[in-house]
């Protein structure tokens, strides 16, 4: 797939590089909202059969609005609702090209720079410093609740591991067992 987003960029004609960047950097989240809206419309686009019977008869059932939070700013998408008329079933085409972000509505590149500001900093001070650096709108708490989840994840991970490394398989036992008996 190939989607072309253009911008353009009103810089002053006489101005410095640091006059011009913060110009061209919001000219640039612009265009990456504009990107992931286009898309997601054309994957909806693609998306012409049921996904549970693969009939083609499908009702338009309106549109929902998802507001996702990247690390670029926030989207705004509309995401169309179908229903099939051989099945029944309702569903969004767009579906699939979210399912990565499981529920949630923060991508994972945001996730990432969150967990890593968060861990760094207050999460006051890492809501404001991602605002600052990439655009990203996200609260305090928010990154917060991310860097708690992340750090839960990996507690729960290392936990495992050392688990493993604790408890000897019954495998190894038996060749324990077996090299001492001879």
């Amino acid at each position: 797939m190939r989607i072309t987003v253009s911008i353009t960029v009103d810089l002053p004609a006489s101005g410095t590089v640091d006059a011009v960047e913060p110009l061209i950097v919001v000219a640039g989240q612009a265009a990456m909202r504009a990107a992931v809206e286009a898309a997601c419309r054309e994957y909806e686009r693609l998306a012409v059969a049921c996904p549970a019977c693969r009939s083609e008869r499908l009702q338009s059932q309106g549109t929902d609005e998802r507001r996702l939070r990247a690390s670029f700013g926030r989207v705004s998408l509309r995401l169309r609702r179908l229903r099939c008329e051989d099945c029944g079933r309702r569903f969004r085409p767009a579906d699939p090209f979210l399912q990565t972000l499981g529920g949630m509505n923060v991508t994972a590149r945001l996730r990432d720079a969150c967990v890593l500001a968060g861990s760094s900093w207050p999460y006051a001070t890492a809501a404001v410093v991602l605002r600052g650096l990439c655009g990203a709108e996200i609260s305090k708490e928010s990154v917060r609740q991310l860097t708690m989840a992340a750090g839960s994840q990996e507690a729960h991970r290392q936990g495992d591991a050392a688990r493993g490394l604790l408890t000897p398989s019954m495998a190894a036992i038996r060749a324990e067992r077996g090299a001492r008996l001879g």
